[in-house]
């Protein structure tokens, strides 16, 4: 009887483990990581599979947590940091290493939006519609069009699919009269060969809801987006795409101030209170046009030319209140500073690269790019001198070019299954030059300090 018990309880044991087993059996095959394709070695690798650390977000999560604008992705990548100091500049500090956005220095970090470089205005600018974006970190030096030291940013779009038709309309809101409604659309023209993709958004919020007192406005940014992109593979052995992007943006950002009124004519105000008392409210606007081609030429069934052609080119306005608390109560003693940039950007690249040898990879690539980047700007300060107030002028220009181009191979040795290689070498001519032009001192108002 206790033989018969103990195999009987082995039995229920052993058809319990096995019911629990089958159970378990789609959980356990739902826990199999998703293999993720990216280009960071300039061919199609699995993420797994690349030496380099590759952070990739897909297109899929910046939509479930809605990430609507490009320093949102610092919630899903660790080590980098993604400030917006306002709204005007931006910037991208990776491990820690970053650099004043506004000096004119060449970024640690560069960006590529389907495979050009763009500047942080043009990234910075709005997400919608992306197939992923990859955070490669280190030295960049042969595998991307630029040196990159810090590391690079890879923004890749949504290309339409050939044989189906598929599209979405989004709509995101929040506190702080935050709302961003975007929508997209791709179809076959011509099956297996032509195919359309259409894509727009628009995006508005309160920048943290700061009221001039002054003026009877509140701070509110709204931008504007579409983007068109066409994909061809009229034959086995070529394909391509061309993309155009439109960008506009417009606010005001008047800024808060905290603490005591020194003319003893206004309340004590806390940070909380996000109150302001300048003049004017900070107003701005940034637009720009983006173009991109890629052609891709398989040569053979391990060798392929790829071709990438950028151009872009943007203009920003913005002026700015220096007098933020209204110390000088007479509006003719003006205390703002406009600046308008206009930037201009052509970028081109061609590389040779393998893929699918037995002991050896190659990339050989070349890559030119001309940068031009002129800023205007006019400075008013009122000081007080002696009982009168004297407001003074300062114009000046500061146009800057940028010529570069560059020959560089990245290798990979396979030595053996679990052992390999890699090493590059690269070779730049850069060209630059910088003026500063300024008009300094010209008086603008006199006023007796008693008016």
């Amino acid at each position: 009887m206790r033989n018969q018990n103990q195999n009987a309880s082995y039995f229920q044991r052993t058809a319990l483990a096995t019911a629990l087993s089958v159970l378990a059996a789609p959980s356990m095959a739902q826990m199999v990581l998703e293999e993720v394709i990216v280009t960071a070695t300039k061919r199609e690798t699995s993420v797994q599979d690349i030496a380099a650390t590759v952070n990739v977000v897909t297109g899929e999560n910046i939509d479930r947590f809605s990430n609507l604008t490009f320093a949102d992705l610092e919630t899903q990548t660790a080590g980098i940091s993604l400030p917006t100091p306002n709204a005007r500049t931006s910037n991208i500090a990776m491990r820690g290493v970053s650099i004043d956005p506004e000096s004119g220095a060449a970024s640690t970090v560069d960006v590529y939006w389907n495979g050009q470089v763009t500047s942080l205005d043009v990234a910075f600018s709005q997400l919608y519609d992306l197939e992923r974006v990859e955070v490669l970190r280190g030295p960049q030096g042969t595998l991307q069009g630029r040196t990159s030291p810090g590391g690079a940013i890879n923004v890749l779009t949504r290309k339409p699919d050939l044989n189906e038709a598929d599209g979405y309309v989004q709509l995101t809101a929040g506190d702080l009269d935050v709302l961003n409604v975007q929508a997209a659309y791709g179809a076959p023209i011509i099956e297996d060969t032509l195919a359309v993709r259409v894509a727009a958004v628009y995006d508005e919020d309160a920048l943290g809801s700061i009221e001039n007192t002054n003026t009877g406005t509140d701070s509110e940014r709204d931008a504007t987006s579409a983007r068109l992109t066409l994909l061809a593979a009229p034959g086995d052995f070529v394909d391509g795409s061309f993309t155009y992007q439109y960008f506009d943006r417009d606010y005001k950002n008047p800024h808060s101030l905290d603490g005591m009124d020194s003319l003893g004519v206004r309340p004590t105000l806390e940070a909380s209170d996000r109150e302001g008392f300048g003049r004017t409210d900070n107003p701005g606007d940034f637009e720009y046009d983006l173009f991109n081609l890629t052609l891709n030429f398989a040569l053979s069934d391990s060798l392929e030319l790829t071709s990438v052609t950028g151009y872009y080119e943007s203009e920003k306005n913005h002026q700015e209140q220096r007098d933020r608390a209204a110390y000088f109560p007479d509006p003719m003693a003006n205390s703002t500073q406009f600046s308008n940039t206009k930037f201009e950007d052509f970028a081109q690249e061609i590389r040779l690269t393998s893929s699918g040898n037995d002991f050896w990879d190659f990339m050989v690539g070349a890559y030119y790019q001309d940068r031009q980047t002129d800023t205007i700007f006019i400075t008013n300060t009122p000081v007080d001198a002696l009982g009168a107030v004297l407001s003074l002028s300062t114009e000046g220009s500061l146009p800057v070019a940028a010529e570069q181009w560059s020959l560089f191979t990245a290798n990979s040795l396979y030595l053996s299954e679990t052992l390999t290689l890699e090493f590059g070498l690269r070779y730049t001519d850069y060209d630059s030059t910088r003026r500063a032009d300024l008009f300094a001192g010209e008086l603008t108002y006199i006023a007796d300090g008693s008016d």
